[in-house]
């Protein structure tokens, strides 16, 4: 069996899981659902185990499958989708940035060498580079990778693994701001401040530095 059959499979029934459609009933008998969706049923069935695996589908003996609640998902990508609310799901993810990256920052600020600030500094100057051509995907690259120094570096492996699977839809949210010039000049001077207080100043001052930064961030939305 194709992979690339199961993986379109998968996609079909995605876009109607996400839409709502089987929100208060089960999925069509096998046969039927695999007839709308132009596979076989052998297909389905693997494409089934795969949303099973991922949380969003379970089956009740004798009664069907049916779609989980969103909450019981495992898929962060899916978990977005399933929004009806673009802003609000930029704005729960901001939330998720401010609980983690304070908190790595602050952990960040207690063992960071000077080699780890100066890798830092390269970044927020290839941010300034970036910025005065209008290279938006230098820009986010840059700006990713200063906050990556941090949370890989923190001193606390799992704060990076558990960062990880939302990285992407942050990515896209950095080019969203990042796009306009005005936004961009206020992350520099945010990333230079939280620089300067991982230099110069405690822990509780960078992680205000970089709560301010996330804050700001919210609000160019």
């Amino acid at each position: 069996m194709s992979a690339t059959r199961v993986d379109e499979a998968v996609e079909r029934l995605v876009v109607r899981v996400v839409a709502g459609e089987f929100a208060d009933r089960p999925l069509p008998r096998e046969q039927d659902l695999a007839d709308e969706l132009e596979v076989s049923r052998l297909t389905l069935r693997e494409a089934v185990k795969v949303l099973k695996t991922q949380g969003v589908l379970r089956v009740e003996q004798g009664r069907g499958t049916f779609v989980n609640p969103v909450r019981d998902w495992e898929s962060v990508d899916l978990v977005a989708r399933a929004s009806r609310d673009e802003r609000r799901t930029h704005e729960q993810l901001i939330e998720v940035r401010r609980f983690m990256e304070t908190g790595a920052t602050a952990l960040f600020a207690q063992c960071a060498t000077p080699e780890l600030l100066a890798r830092m500094g390269e970044r927020l100057e290839a941010m300034r580079r970036a910025d005065a051509t209008g290279d938006v995907d230098g820009f986010v690259e840059a700006d990713l990778a200063f906050h990556d120094v941090i949370l890989e570096n923190c001193g606390n492996p799992f704060v990076a693994m558990l960062y990880r699977p939302i990285s992407d839809l942050l990515r896209a949210n950095r080019y969203v701001t990042g796009s306009r010039a005005h936004v961009r000049s206020r992350a520099i001077e945010k990333h230079a401040a939280i620089l300067a207080a991982l230099r110069e100043g405690t822990a509780a001052q960078a992680e205000r530095a970089m709560l301010d930064h996330i804050e700001q961030t919210r609000e160019d939305l």
